[in-house]
C-alpha cells in the first residue's frame, strides 16, 4: 500500500513537470520534446547534431574556392568602373578644348613646353593649355593657370582614377599622401611653338584633315613614369632613322590606354605589349612596333622633303 502511494506521487510529479513515466518499476522519467525525441536525463544522448571536423574543413575549403573565384571578378569590375571614369574625364577635357577653339576663332590651344628637357629647368613660356610638372607639383595651381581651366573648373577631369603615380620632392623622395594632379597629355601635333620647325603641327581645328578628326588624337592617357609636362611627343613616321618612342602611353587599363580625338570621341586602345618607360626616345622593335605605328597614324604626318634627324641613344 505504501509503495503504491509512493508510485502515485512520482507519477503525479512527472505529469506536473511535463515528464512521462517510462518504467513504473524504476520510477525513471525523461522530458518529452516535439517529434518524440528525448533529451537530458541520465544515460541519454542529445538529439541535436553538429559539424564534424572533416565537414567543417570541407565547408571552409568550399568557401575559399568561391572567394577565389569572386575576387578577380570584383577587381575586374572595379577596373572597368575606373576605366569608364577615365574616359568620361577625357571627354570633359576634350569638350573644354573644343570650347576654347570656338572662342578663339578656330585656333587650337597652345601646347608648349614649360621646361627644358632633360634638365627640367623652366622655359619661362607659360602660354600652354596646362603648366607644371605632374611628377613634382603639389596642388592644382598649374592646372588653374592653364588655358582650359575657364571652360571646366574641375581639377578631377585631368586625372585617371587608375593612375597610381607618386609625387616626388626636389630630392627625389616620395611625398606621402599626395596624389598626381594630372594623368593626360596633349598630342605634340597640336599648336606647339617649340617644335614647329622640326615636327609639323596643326594650329586650327578646321585644318585637321590628315588624319581626319575621328582619327587624330588630342589627349592620351600617359605612362606615370613618362609624364612630366603636358606635351605628348610622338615622332612621326620617318622623323628619325629608326623607330622611337618620345613620350610613352599608359597601359594601366588592362594593358591599354584611353585616348580622345578631334571629333570629340573617346576610345580605348589595347596594346600588343606592356609599356615600360626607360628614357625619352627609347627604341621600339619587335612586337611593340605595331603599337607605335598605330599612334603615328593618329598624328600629323611629315610633309615635303624631309631629312631624318640624327638621334643618339
Amino acid at each position: 500500500m505504501g509503495s503504491e502511494r509512493r508510485l502515485m506521487r512520482v507519477e503525479k510529479h512527472c505529469q506536473n513537470s511535463s515528464w512521462s513515466l517510462q518504467k513504473p518499476e524504476s520510477a525513471s522519467c525523461s522530458p518529452v520534446v516535439s517529434g518524440g525525441a528525448r533529451t537530458g536525463g541520465p544515460g541519454t544522448h542529445s538529439g541535436r547534431s553538429g559539424f564534424s571536423l572533416i565537414e567543417l574543413l570541407v565547408t571552409i575549403a568550399i568557401i575559399a574556392v568561391l572567394v577565389s573565384m569572386i575576387l578577380p571578378s570584383l577587381a575586374l569590375a572595379k577596373e572597368k568602373a575606373r576605366a569608364t571614369k577615365c574616359r568620361n574625364n577625357l571627354r570633359q577635357l576634350t569638350l573644354a578644348w573644343e570650347m576654347y577653339t570656338n572662342d578663339n576663332d578656330d585656333t587650337l590651344p597652345p601646347n608648349n613646353f614649360v621646361f627644358h628637357w632633360p634638365s627640367l629647368s623652366p622655359t619661362g613660356d607659360l602660354n600652354s593649355w596646362c603648366q607644371g610638372n605632374a611628377q613634382t607639383e603639389i596642388g592644382n595651381q598649374s592646372i588653374i593657370n592653364g588655358l582650359l581651366w575657364p571652360y571646366n573648373r574641375s581639377a578631377g577631369i585631368y586625372q585617371c582614377p587608375s593612375d597610381r603615380g607618386r609625387v616626388f620632392d626636389s630630392g627625389g623622395n616620395v611625398v606621402s599622401g599626395v596624389r598626381r594632379n594630372r594623368s593626360f597629355n596633349m598630342s605634340g601635333s597640336i599648336h606647339c611653338d617649340v617644335t614647329r620647325n622640326d615636327i609639323p603641327d596643326y594650329r586650327r581645328k578646321m585644318a585637321i584633315l590628315n588624319p581626319p578628326p575621328s582619327r587624330f588624337f588630342v589627349f592620351i592617357d600617359t605612362d606615370e613614369d613618362s609624364i612630366r609636362g603636358s606635351h605628348f611627343m610622338t615622332f612621326p613616321k620617318g622623323f628619325a632613322p629608326r623607330d622611337l618612342w618620345g613620350d610613352l602611353p599608359a597601359d594601366r587599363h588592362s594593358q591599354g590606354a584611353n585616348l580622345s580625338f578631334a571629333d570629340g570621341s573617346v576610345d580605348y586602345w589595347k596594346w600588343r605589349t606592356p609599356k615600360k618607360w626607360r628614357q625619352f626616345g627609347q627604341s621600339v622593335s619587335g612586337e611593340e612596333l605595331p603599337d607605335l605605328i598605330r599612334l603615328q597614324k593618329s598624328v600629323r604626318p611629315l610633309t615635303g622633303n624631309w631629312r631624318p634627324v640624327q638621334v643618339s641613344q
